[in-house]
């Protein structure tokens, strides 16, 4: 398995806390889920004793059935390793590029093969290339119909605060849930307000 920067045992514990953290009642069980994604974005086999997300052996060899294509633009290998993780588990084909020209260039050519992107989720800041901001400017130039989600771990963001002004339909502030994940991506793709 290839190494990136941010693979260390210690990065990887510090992004298991930052997306377990949050205090809730539900701390345990959040530990329980998102470890196995984690262990899967990283390549190493799940503990059998705990396969998957509190589901049944034989709800797990049924497939889910696909919701559609995810784009997701970030920098950070870990991170994206557990978002496509999750994406996966909620039943979606996700794949990943690291900036705004990839993008736009990924999305274009998966709309040309009649294999479009259902949802793309954008990073506000990315170091190397074109940010979130500017991609979705391009993207809607492009494809007035784009459904894309901001995500970022600056909260107090403009883009992010009030997202729908610019050209989002939904927002994520890093570090976020699996739960909600999958409801903002739920409101995003049936077109609901976010």
């Amino acid at each position: 398995m290839r190494t990136a920067p941010g693979d260390s045992p210690l990065h990887i514990e510090r992004l298991e806390k930052g997306f377990l953290c949050r205090p809730c009642a539900a701390h345990n069980s959040r530990r329980a889920h998102i470890r196995p994604l984690l262990n899967d974005a990283n390549g190493e086999k799940r503990d059998s004793a705990r396969p998957g997300l509190n589901v049944s052996a034989k709800e797990q060899a049924r497939p889910l059935p696909h919701k559609g294509n995810v784009l997701v633009m970030d920098d950070d290998v870990i991170l994206s390793r557990l978002m496509i993780a999750m994406l996966d588990q909620l039943g979606y084909r996700a794949c990943r590029v690291e900036n705004g020209e990839e993008t736009i260039e990924r999305y274009m050519r998966s709309k040309a093969a009649a294999e479009p992107f259902a949802v793309v989720i954008l990073d506000l800041h990315v170091p190397r290339g074109m940010g979130g901001r500017d991609t979705i400017k391009k993207l809607l130039h492009l494809d007035p119909e784009v459904r894309a989600i901001v995500c970022s771990g600056r909260s107090d963001d403009p883009a992010l605060c009030n997202f729908k002004e610019h050209g989002f339909r939904g927002a994520l502030i890093k570090p976020f849930t699996y739960d909600e994940l999958r409801l903002t991506l739920n409101r995003v793709s049936d077109g609901m307000p976010g």
